[in-house]
């Protein structure tokens, strides 16, 4: 997982080994955090409530979530924060 600031409930990752033009393969990952219901997953506002609810899943990700969705693929230079 690529560091920085990440919003629920997508994560970005690099893909290890991999550079292109002295840059980074990123790809943004979507899950669906376990415990979440499909239904407020797909409804942008009850899923930020949820986890307004649920804090302890803000910037955390486990095992059990879900990946439902593949985002962009993108090149982009390393960052040292």
């Amino acid at each position: 997982m690529d560091g920085g600031l990440i919003f629920q409930p997508t994560f970005r990752y690099y893909v290890r080994d991999v550079i292109v033009s002295s840059k980074l393969v990123m790809v943004d990952l979507i899950f669906q955090p376990d415990g979440m219901s499909d239904a407020v997953f797909k409804d942008a506002k009850l899923r930020g409530e949820w986890f307004r609810v649920h804090p302890k899943y803000i910037g955390m990700d486990s095992p059990k979530d879900i990946l439902r969705d593949i985002g962009s693929a993108y090149l982009s230079g390393g960052a040292i924060d």
